[in-house]
């Protein structure tokens, strides 16, 4: 049987480091896919790379040389990406070229969307321009079932999967890859990440998410969870990375559950709105499974941005009514932590429209500062801060295409942080947030000067007031 590489530039660029490719949960779930047919798996690379630039060639080099020493057995090299690293897809795909021309090379994931409705009104369809261009030889659209396919039976006539022949060929989109085994990916030394349930009913316009999740049996999960742990006692932190955890508690509940007795922490995503919910669901679930991490995702503090961005909940847009009751809800549950006097982690992650005017960048400063000053010693608050990005196949791009700037370079380093047009107004509120990072003063200090920076254009009466 041959060999399929497959290559992580999808998740974990982070701080210019590319971390290692068993912590991509997607290419662990086609690992094993792959190993079930009898078929070997290069996952690449095996350890962080270093993409700062004086050690650039150096970390690409030595992650290419697995390839190019079994390259005699590979049958693919496959890539996961997403839209803001097409960049890295590219470095990676010339290098092979140039090492082992005779491998075809395949892209996959959330960056691959057929959109030749938008690219018809100037923006690219990313399927479309890859293979065009010739970066690689083939585009999986969807899940990765096809792909699995593929690497077994070289047969490129399968649902969602796209190559040039003197124009694109290919239709549909792939499905799930059959799981009969809990796929498990390593996060940092102490920790492994799984996902459980993909499946979330909040429908955002923004997200990338593909239709058509999957749910682990709990039985299975529990059977493999405590296999893992068992001989591996060192991961003492499971983290959760399912979308809403707590739209479904009973599930995650009975595997958590099945797991006591093995002392793990448990990193998972809170949704602000289901804390408002349900807070004591919440507080026993934190005090039973050691919930010390959490991920929220706040987003927006203004019914208007949260409606340009199409932020839902269960399928309903948010309403100002519900946006100001997760921020007392937010400060209810850092009231909580505190009271329970245990080491937590809560990240709160804020997206920036660009739809912001002054007045809503003031109110969304306003409530980072005050989130970020109820931490204490022992409850670590830390605010996370991301530009709005108009990702291939979201309801958000289609909506919203007169305000993007096409065509887009896909090539360009973080050139996805930039696509909406300058005339919105939150293009020059985002800007000002975004430039909130001196090193040499706290998160105070630069957000109180990014307030003040926003208080002028408003003052100065630059945009229109909400």
């Amino acid at each position: 049987m041959p060999t399929i590489a497959l290559i992580n530039c999808a998740k974990g660029l982070t701080d210019m480091v590319l971390t290692p490719a068993q912590q991509n949960i997607g290419l662990v779930v086609i690992k094993q896919a792959l190993e079930s047919a009898g078929i070997d798996v290069l996952m690449l690379p095996e350890e962080p790379v270093d993409f700062s630039s004086e050690n650039l060639d150096e970390g690409i080099r030595a992650m290419y040389f697995p390839i190019f020493e079994r390259s005699h057995d590979i049958a693919y090299v496959g890539m996961s990406v997403m839209s803001e690293t097409m960049w890295l897809m590219n470095m990676h795909a010339q290098t092979l070229r140039h090492i082992v021309p005779e491998i075809p090379l395949a892209a996959g994931g959330a960056a691959f969307r057929r959109e030749l409705s938008l690219e018809r009104k100037g923006l690219r369809d990313p399927v479309h321009w890859t293979l065009e261009e010739g970066i690689v030889d083939l585009v999986n659209v969807g899940h990765a079932a096809s792909f699995v396919q593929l690497c077994k039976t070289c047969d490129r006539d399968l649902p969602g999967i796209y190559h040039w022949d003197d124009g694109l060929q290919g239709s549909g989109t792939s499905g799930i890859p059959e799981l009969d085994r809990l796929p498990i990916g390593m996060g940092e030394s102490d920790s492994i990440r799984v996902v459980l349930r993909d499946v979330c009913g909040n429908a955002c316009d923004y997200c990338v998410t593909y239709s058509g999740g999957f749910a682990i049996d709990p039985s299975i999960a529990v059977r493999d969870l405590r296999a893992h742990l068992d001989t591996h006692p060192e991961h003492t932190r499971l983290v959760v990375s399912d979308s809403n955890p707590f739209a479904n508690w009973s599930y995650y509940d009975d595997i958590l559950t099945g797991l006591q007795g093995r002392n793990q922490h448990t990193t998972t995503y809170l949704e602000p709105t289901n804390y408002a919910h349900s807070p004591e669901l919440h507080h026993t679930a934190i005090r039973k499974h050691r919930l010390d991490r959490m991920f929220i995702g706040r987003d927006t503090v203004y019914e208007t941005d949260a409606a340009f961005m199409g932020r839902r909940y269960q399928g309903k847009s948010k309403t100002q009514a519900m946006l100001d009751t997760e921020a007392v809800a937010l400060k209810e549950l850092i009231k909580f932590l505190k009271a329970e006097d245990r080491p937590t982690q809560l990240q709160i992650h804020y997206i920036l429209s660009p739809s912001l005017t002054p007045e809503h960048g003031i109110a969304l400063v306003d409530e980072m500062m005050e989130m970020d000053a109820l931490g204490n010693d022992t409850v670590d608050v830390s605010i996370g801060v991301f530009p709005l990005l108009p990702h291939p196949g979201t309801r958000l791009r289609r909506e919203h295409i007169e305000h993007i700037i096409g065509p887009e370079d896909y090539l360009s380093f973080r050139g996805y942080d930039i696509r909406w047009r300058d005339s919105l107004p939150g293009s020059a509120c985002i800007e000002v947030i975004g430039r909130a990072r001196p090193v040499d003063m706290n998160f105070q200090e630069r957000y109180t000067a990014a307030r003040a920076e926003l208080a002028g254009m408003r003052a100065a009466g630059t945009y229109r007031e909400s």
